[in-house]
Parts: structure tokens; sequence; C-alpha cells
């Protein structure tokens, strides 16, 4: 179950930076339709301009936030592919929530739903808006299942998908919840 509505930030344009080893993850965020969602972009440190190969888009499972990328990010890094590599939260989780979030009662969250096509429309407007350019996705769990959603309805904008422990769940109607605030 999703935990309550946590503190949002206040502005789409926060930034840090924190470093570990030889590469930087710094983060931010991005309005996505008057909502602040949480990304952090992840590079080595001598390589921070190099624009010309495609990036990779992590995507992660139910609850998640891109915290919870870091380790897969070093070892990437660590492989020395030298690509940017980017981590999103979904709206509704990790630190993506909505502004005045109040379990669904708030005048923001009126109409919200946390589901599939909501995150489905989130990623290709990151891509589009933010990277403007093609991606390599990268999906873990319920990431798997929203990247080859996404590489279907976007084709255009995905280079390749990479599925790991890909979840079909979210195919399934689950009973008793439309995807709606509060969580039964």
């Amino acid at each position: 179950a999703l935990a309550p509505c946590p503190s949002s930030p206040a502005s789409s344009t926060t930034s840090s930076s924190a470093s570990t080893s030889n590469h930087v993850i710094e983060q931010s965020t991005w309005m996505y339709k008057g909502h602040p969602i949480a990304y952090e972009r992840s590079y080595i440190k001598d390589k921070v301009n190099n624009t010309d190969k495609t990036p990779i888009l992590l995507l992660n499972g139910f609850g998640m936030g891109t915290f919870h990328q870091h380790r897969l990010m070093e070892a990437v890094h660590s492989q020395n592919v030298g690509r940017t590599i980017y981590g999103i939260d979904y709206l509704g989780q990790g630190k993506s929530w909505p502004i005045d979030c109040d379990d669904g009662n708030s005048e923001r969250e009126q109409g919200l739903r946390y589901s599939a096509s909501t995150w489905i429309d989130q990623i290709a407007d990151f891509v589009t808006n933010n990277l403007q350019s093609r991606v390599h996705l990268v999906g873990n769990s319920i990431g798997g299942y929203l990247a080859v959603f996404v590489a279907s309805q976007y084709p255009d904008n995905v280079e390749s998908v990479v599925l790991l422990n890909a979840t079909p769940i979210w195919g399934l109607n689950l009973p008793g919840w439309s995807g709606h605030l509060p969580v039964p």
C-alpha cells in the first residue's frame, strides 16, 4: 500500500549533487501537470559533457524512488559506458507527491489517479520535454511494465528496452482500488 502523503518540495527548480566514487548524482525536479516530480541525473565526473551517446533512463519498482537506483547507476558507470543516466520518481511515490497532498481530498488531487497510464504519460513527458532525445529504458518491476508501454506508445523516443524482473500486475484490474487516494 502507498504511504500517506508526505510533504512535497516547494520548488520545481531544486537541485543538489552527491558524489560517490567517480560519478556524480544531481537531484532536481520538473513540473508534470502542476505537480513537482523528482529526478536524478548521474554521470562520470570527467564525462559530464558527453552528449553524443544515448542516455539511459532507469524506471524503478512500485513504491520506490530514484534513491533505489544508486547502486545500479554506479555499476553501469563502472563499466565505463560513458552515458548519462537518469532516474525519475512516479507521481505519488518517492519525493514526488502532489502539492497540498491530503490523501486525495485536496483541490489539486481531484481526479488524480496513480495508475500505469498516468506514469506512462509522465515518463513520455520527461523524455520529450527534459531529455529531448531517444533513451535506453531500463525498467525494474513495475518500471519494466511501464517501459514496455512507453516503448510501444512512443517508439520514436526509445532506442532500446531492458527489463529487470518486470511485473504484469498493473495489467490486471486490482479489485477494490481505482488508483485514487485514499488507498484502501
